[in-house]
């Protein structure tokens, strides 16, 4: 799927290659190639235990690197789906309807399938993406993660400009992106990974 829609100068990407920006599933399919719904939460978590905690983060077995790596993907991951909410806003009246009755066979035939959404952002996950970006705009979640990497990375930082509110929202947002993500994915991605 081409993208056909343009992000507002102040939310255009930053990350994403021109390519990606063109094809924005495909940064999706790369985010799942390169691990699980759960997985990404586990690494989101652990992040965030050292945004908030007096620790700095020093993964063992590969280093501070790591960290970048996992910035980097909620990065691009936040971007694409920024960009197919835009598509989707334009051209949802072309979209198929999914029903209930597809909604269960997807859940029996599906290894993993998200609980942390509603019935309505179950059959539409872009209702979920856009109240992700209602309140927080991808420019803010840009500066936030950027404020996550350096105080996860510093030994002593002033962690006081971090609001726990700010954090916890972020977080959850990021986490129901995740499954929103997931949702898009398994419908949309799958028949456009080739």
């Amino acid at each position: 799927m081409r993208n056909k829609t343009y992000a507002p100068w102040e939310h255009y990407p930053k990350t994403l290659r021109h390519q990606e920006v063109q094809n924005p599933i495909s940064v999706v399919i790369d985010f799942f190639n390169a691990d699980s719904v759960k997985g990404h939460g586990k690494r989101l978590k652990n992040w965030r235990y050292y945004v908030v905690n007096d620790e700095h983060y020093n993964e063992k077995r590969y280093g501070p690197g790591s960290l970048l790596y996992i910035y980097e993907l909620n990065l691009k991951i936040l971007e694409a789906m920024f960009l197919l909410l835009l598509n989707y806003k334009n051209f949802y009246y072309q979209r198929k309807r999914l029903t209930e009755q597809q909604l269960e066979e997807e859940k029996e035939q599906w290894e993993y399938y998200p609980k942390n959404l509603s019935l309505k952002e179950q059959l539409e996950p872009y209702k979920a993406v856009k109240k992700i970006f209602k309140k927080i705009k991808p420019q803010e979640y840009r500066d936030q993660l950027r404020e996550w990497v350096h105080v996860a990375l510093y030994i002593k930082t002033d962690v006081e400009a971090l609001h726990a509110g700010e954090v916890i929202e972020v977080y959850e947002n990021l986490i129901k992106l995740y499954s929103a993500a997931w949702l898009i994915y398994k419908r949309e991605g799958n028949n456009l990974s080739s």
